[in-house]
């Protein structure tokens, strides 16, 4: 098992699974959408988390979409889930002025470790 508690998947395939699924529910959107930074933070990353604990996914992005409408979009009816674990998506829209604010509790695909980011 992994630091986050997931036992059959590796990070970075993690982040290939946010992407893949970021991309399908915005598809039939036709809005421009630029993925600029993901990460995963919350409680898996502090090292708090419990058998129910969820996976937060935090990114910024570049695009029309308000950050309330991106969290119904990907948070909706249909939300994701990876190994039994219930994905949380937390958007930071760039054209609002929203940034992650980074710190030692964040992973990034960049470096695929914990690195100095959080949201």
């Amino acid at each position: 098992m992994n630091t986050i508690g997931l036992e059959q998947i590796m990070i970075k395939d993690i982040f290939q699974i946010v992407r893949e699924h970021i991309a399908d529910r915005l598809a039939p959107i036709d809005e421009y959408f630029e993925l600029k930074n993901i990460a995963i933070v919350g409680s898996r990353i502090k090292g708090t988390h419990n058998h129910g604990s969820d996976l937060d996914i935090a990114f910024e992005y570049r695009g029309a979409i308000r950050s309330d409408s991106m969290c119904d979009i990907l948070n909706g009816d249909e939300p994701l889930y990876i190994e039994n674990m219930k994905v949380d998506f937390i958007p930071n829209s760039l054209e609002k002025g929203e940034k992650m604010i980074f710190n030692s509790h964040m992973i990034s695909p960049i470096s695929r470790k914990l690195v100095n980011k959080s949201y």
